[in-house]
């Protein structure tokens, strides 16, 4: 037998580069595959995490919104209260207001009753040893007709001197009726008088009195005579008058 043929020769020539080409190709497309498949694979990956993001800011959103919601509600709810609590302060304010007034009114009656027999002389000097009581009664005696001494239960200067003026003469009456006659003939009987008689007022109708004393004027000098008592301006036969501020 001659010798056996080695069939396992690597082939050369055009063979062998047709081959190695076929290789190379082969090689190639197996690399473009493998850059194909990763860069879908971080594509997947980038989308996933995006998603992912998303899902989470969606979920911190609805959070922050249901928190805010809540908020929202709990101070409307404040706000309510606050309103119906500031309602109840100026209702409970307009009645301590209305309570006050109103015993203002009464402590004022209580003071008006109490001083229903006074009345006070402006203008007499004032003398060293002086009394009260003897210059009153002799006022009555000569410019009220007075038949017998007057019952006066007390009279004595009240009040500092002001402006060169003696103070007041303070003249309390045992009878009220006696008072009351005094106070409707004073303007007449004492005209011509350097001093006059006024009605022992209470501060709060004093004030009420003063308030008005310009239309008082006017009304006066048009022929309509007003007279002050119970606190108030009143028409000759009582009715109230009301003015206008």
């Amino acid at each position: 037998m001659g010798p056996r043929r080695n069939t396992n020769k690597k082939p050369t020539g055009p063979a062998a580069a047709q081959a190695g080409s076929s290789n190379s190709r082969s090689n190639a497309s197996s690399s473009e595959s493998d850059d194909d498949s990763n860069f879908e694979l971080f594509v997947r990956k980038t989308l996933k995490e995006i998603i992912k993001g998303q899902a989470k800011l969606e979920e911190n959103l609805e959070k922050s919104i249901n928190f805010n919601s809540e908020r929202i509600s709990v101070l409307e709810i404040s706000s309510e209260t606050q309103t119906k609590q500031l309602k109840e302060l100026e209702d409970e304010v307009e009645n301590l207001k209305g309570q006050l007034r109103r015993q203002a009114e009464d402590i004022n009656k209580n003071e008006r009753f109490a001083r229903r027999n006074n009345f006070r002389i402006i203008g007499v000097p004032k003398t060293q040893d002086e009394k009260c009581v003897d210059i009153t009664s002799k006022i009555l005696m000569e410019h009220f007709e007075w038949k017998e001494p007057p019952n006066i239960e007390r009279a004595h200067r009240d009040g500092p001197s002001r402006d060169g003026r003696a103070p007041h003469i303070l003249v309390k009456m045992l009878s009220f009726q006696d008072k009351v006659y005094i106070m409707a003939n004073a303007r007449e009987k004492l005209k011509e008088e350097t001093f006059y008689v006024l009605d022992d007022l209470t501060l709060a109708d004093l004030k009420e009195k003063k308030k008005w004393k310009e239309q008082v004027q006017t009304m006066y000098k048009n022929g309509i005579k007003l007279k002050f008592t119970g606190g108030k301006w009143r028409s000759k036969d009582g009715a109230l008058i009301k003015f206008q501020d």
